[in-house]
């Protein structure tokens, strides 16, 4: 339900609802890293969230295949307690 949270494909449609699994993942202080591949789709995913003064996500995606991968949207999504009242985000183009 909703959107995806990757909205891309390679030509032709291919590779266009990739499977992340994850391989492995870091933390450091007050930060998580998390890597997550799919082999099948030839891309990588890297998610690090930091929670110093504010929470910070970070999203990169990697094209490993042999093809170009046409990315037109990438939403990283979190769930938020019902009591979260403010919210900021920085996104564009």
């Amino acid at each position: 339900m909703g959107r995806p949270g990757l909205q891309g494909h390679r030509h032709g449609g291919r590779e266009w609802a990739p499977r992340f699994v994850a391989d492995s993942h870091r933390i450091d202080g007050s930060s998580l890293s998390v890597d997550a591949v799919d082999v099948v789709a030839g891309l990588r995913l890297r998610t690090e969230v930091a929670l110093d003064d504010t929470l910070t996500v970070t999203c990169t995606l990697t094209n490993e295949g042999d093809r170009r991968y046409l990315v037109d949207a990438l939403h990283p999504t979190l769930p938020l307690p019902a009591q979260a009242s403010e919210l900021l985000t920085l996104h564009g183009r």
